[in-house]
């Protein structure tokens, strides 16, 4: 059975989160599911993903411009840890383009959803950062044929 890492879950219900729980619903027989939690917070319909026996992981400092330095090792060190067959990216923006780095350096099959190009993030600096990067994270993708 296939270990699939999915990213993108947050504390809201959305299209994101819809898709990820059809995802388990339809091939929760297949693989073994782990979600990375995209919120601080428990996920949008948390009992769900207990019913399945999903796992939801909550990784600390990997949010937030801060944590810009730390986020890479940070996300090494977990798919180090839990050895995934695939990584499922659900993104709103190029940013998570460094988990899919380190998923390729380590082996890992590497899926980039992309839902737009609009600069993510709450303040005015983050919002410019995103964009300035933008560039620099499709060239990863590209680089890496994720």
């Amino acid at each position: 059975m296939k270990k699939i890492l999915l990213t993108g879950v947050g504390a809201n219900m959305g299209g994101t989160e819809t898709f990820v729980q059809t995802l388990v619903k339809e091939l929760h027989h297949n693989a073994n599911f782990v979600v990375l939690a995209a919120s601080k917070t428990e996920v949008a319909e948390a009992d769900f993903f207990k019913k399945y026996n999903v796992r939801v992981v909550y990784l600390k400092n990997i949010f937030g411009f801060k944590s810009i330095l730390k986020r890479p090792r940070i996300i090494e060190s977990f798919l180090l840890k839990e050895k995934f067959d695939i990584v499922h990216i659900n993104a709103t923006s190029l940013n998570a383009a460094y988990i899919a780095k380190k998923a390729d350096k380590l082996g890992v099959k590497v899926i980039y959803q992309v839902h737009n190009y609009s600069p993510s993030g709450y303040g005015v600096v983050a919002k410019s950062l995103t964009t300035l990067l933008a560039k620099n994270n499709r060239s990863i993708l590209k680089k890496y044929r994720i």
